[in-house]
């Protein structure tokens, strides 16, 4: 029953996108811009209108969307035609699809947790900013929202569990980038099959360091080798440099001058990660958004620059209409970064502005006022989060890449290599050829040297530091950057007329292709024991004692609960309570702490709690009904971490919290301390 619960559910998300896709049908405007626009539009006004009133779970409402959509694709649901026009999308999504069904698991690993926790935010539909659900008292307004919204969104409408929502969304956002892509493609670049070898190179392909991994990493044929090279590509400099098995390797990538490597902190840890990564680790982080916005505007100034030459008055106003609604569209991309992934507004804003430039430039026309419209509806949309976001994000200053914080030539070319030889290709081809493509090509190549070296001069001060000085902005800047160029400037180069520079234009996207060879080594040989189990709690629901907690949490009432604590971030914490849609006393501290500015509240709370489950904690009874703690769990990990703490526990919490105990295993007894 299960698999035929997640077919259907499948299907039933694809018609409604397949119909937002078809919302407007025209001939000025691919499906794939249609449905970004029309998702975008009403996950904004959505999101505005919960700022002033929550509307709740919205499972009403899809028996007559799905109607709607039906009768949107009446004509379309049997053609062929169509759902092949459907596959820049559909076969992403499915690639995404296919990754988090054999492992589905939100677990401890990466940020699975931290996502759940933003859309367990959310998925009650109550009045923005919802009320946080790792501390009781706030308000969740401390970070980028729109994504994780937009996540709850689908649990919302489709009646789905938080972690169905995760799961589900990730493959939209991934489907959403495909198409996008395959839009701005296809407006320079005519065939089919060049057009997939550029868009499966954003979006499954690697960075320049693909092509080295099997010899830098050497090992067999498993998962364990498959893990590493697949964080490798992205953790080179400064991390998995140092762990280099090849000795020729680590002769070529030494992290540095000895200084650096002598100072207690090592070799800057400086990151970029890509597409097939993400995909790989499953985190619905706020990276993927700032990727769809980023496609969704390229996707724009494609269609912009290349057009639809009218054919008579009526197509020639049909056209200017179309293009104010597209540049309508882009300016309200802008404001929207803001909402989704801050770190990459300063990106958005350069890329629009040097695409208005270039028209400047070329005396081609384009509209202020559509823009400038865009833009302002884009900040009226959000401006109720602002109001809350502005007012507690920590303010992060612009600084100069001193000396030793640079990334060593040697990992920087590694990784930068398909850049340098699409930006060069691009050159080369403008001095031998004046076509608008050409020049095209040689402007944003100008804009791409220009990025790369403003991301190693600057750098966002945020409050981590030593070898992670520049992590947040390498990890933000970065990978953003690599998708953007590799997507803009081989397209107009394997859409060239002359079959030179697309044979040239395909050694770097080859290059990054050949980062699947870890991913199908990692699927061939990684474990699968929760496959199909798109709610991603099965890691707890297979071990008896969790399950009969979370099945106990799920049909008692609504209460804080509190779980043992390990170190600050990447532990089991608070997943108990998420899973079972309960708020949690507290969750990760470190990331709740960075957040939030570090405030001595998070860090005491957070020492409490490890003192209770080691049966330290003064008058822990006293500390619980303070902070209105109605569930106290005694979970499996709590067991291992410190056995001997459980009578003690009993014995304090006795008086004003009943024990339930759920299972037993080897004399230890697991379950819920209920509040009297």
């Amino acid at each position: 029953m299960s698999m035929i619960f997640t077919a259907l559910t499948v299907l039933l998300l694809l018609v409604h996108l397949a119909a937002l896709g078809q919302v407007v049908k025209s001939n000025w405007i691919d499906r794939h811009i249609v449905r970004a626009s029309s998702l975008l539009g009403v996950v904004l006004v959505l999101f505005c209108v919960e700022h002033f009133v929550g509307l709740g779970r919205l499972s009403w409402l899809w028996p007559i969307t799905f109607t709607a959509s039906v009768f949107i694709l009446r004509r379309d649901l049997a053609s062929k035609s169509f759902w092949l026009g459907e596959l820049p999308f559909l076969a992403p999504f499915a690639w995404a699809l296919a990754w988090r069904f054999l492992w589905p698991n939100l677990d401890a690993s990466a940020e699975k947790i931290t996502n759940l926790y933003f859309i367990r935010n959310y998925i009650d539909g109550t009045t923005l900013p919802p009320a946080d659900q790792w501390l009781p008292g706030a308000q969740f307004d401390s970070y980028y929202a729109l994504l994780h919204y937009a996540a709850a969104l689908i649990g919302r409408v489709f009646g789905l569990s938080a972690g169905w929502s995760m799961n589900l969304a990730f493959c939209v956002v991934i489907g959403l980038m495909g198409s996008l892509a395959w839009s701005m493609v296809s407006r320079w670049v005519a065939s089919p099959r060049w057009r997939g070898v550029i868009v499966a190179a954003v979006i499954v392909g690697g960075n320049g360091l693909a092509p080295l991994l099997p010899a830098l990493f050497q090992g067999p044929f498993d998962a364990g080798n498959a893990t590493t090279r697949l964080w490798a590509s992205t953790r080179f400099t400064g991390t998995f440099d140092q762990n280099i098995t090849a000795p020729w390797g680590r002769e070529l990538f030494k992290s540095g001058p000895q200084e650096l490597l002598n100072q207690p902190y090592g070799p800057r840890d400086i990151p970029l990660e890509n597409t097939g990564y993400y995909i790989y680790l499953g985190d619905l982080h706020p990276p993927l958004a700032g990727f769809v916005l980023l496609f969704f505007a390229l996707a724009l100034i494609a269609r912009l620059q290349t057009g639809c030459p009218p054919q008579n008055r009526e197509s020639a106003d049909a056209e200017g209409a179309t293009l104010g609604r597209l540049q309508f569209l882009l300016g309200l991309s802008l404001p929207v970064t803001i909402a989704a992934n801050a770190w990459v507004f300063p990106l958005q804003l350069a890329l629009i502005s040097g695409w208005v430039l270039w028209r400047y430039a070329q005396k081609q026309e384009f509209s202020w006022k559509a823009l400038a419209i865009g833009a302002g509806t884009g900040v009226a949309l959000i401006y109720p989060f602002l109001i809350y976001f502005s007012a507690s994000g920590l303010s992060l200053p612009i600084r100069v890449v001193t000396a030793i914080d640079h990334t060593p030539a040697p990992q920087w070319l590694a990784i930068w290599w398909p850049m340098l030889w699409l930006i060069a290709l691009s050159l080369a081809r403008r001095f031998g050829e004046d076509s608008p493509s050409a020049r095209f090509g040689c402007w944003a190549a100008a804009g791409m040297v220009l990025a790369l070296v403003i991301s190693e001069v600057f750098y966002v001060d945020d409050p981590i530091g030593d070898r992670y000085n520049r992590f947040n902005t390498t990890l933000k800047w970065w990978s953003w950057l690599f998708p953007a160029g590799l997507a803009l400037l081989s397209a107009p180069l394997v859409g060239a007329e002359r079959r030179v520079w697309r044979w040239l234009a395909a050694l770097p996207l080859v290059g990054c292709l050949v980062f699947l060879w870890p991913q199908f080594q990692y699927i061939a040989t990684q474990p699968k024991p929760d496959a199909g189990k798109l709610a991603g709690d099965h890691w707890l629901m297979s071990d008896a004692a969790h399950r009969r907690i979370v099945e106990y949490l799920r049909a008692a009432p609504r209460g804080i609960v509190v779980e043992g604590l390990d170190g600050g971030s990447y532990t089991n914490s608070s997943a108990i309570a998420l899973h079972s849609a309960q708020p949690s006393m507290i969750g990760w501290p470190a990331h709740q702490g960075l957040w939030r500015g570090d405030p001595y509240s998070i860090r005491a709370d957070a020492d409490a709690v490890r003192q209770l489950y080691h049966g330290q904690l003064a008058n822990p009874v006293e500390w619980l009904l303070a902070r209105n703690v109605r569930y106290v769990v005694w979970a499996r990990w709590d067991q291992q971490r410190d056995p001997a703490a459980f009578v003690p526990l009993q014995q304090q919490l006795a008086a004003s919290y009943v024990w339930h105990p759920l299972a037993d295993d080897n004399g230890a007894s697991f379950g819920v301390w209920e509040r009297r």
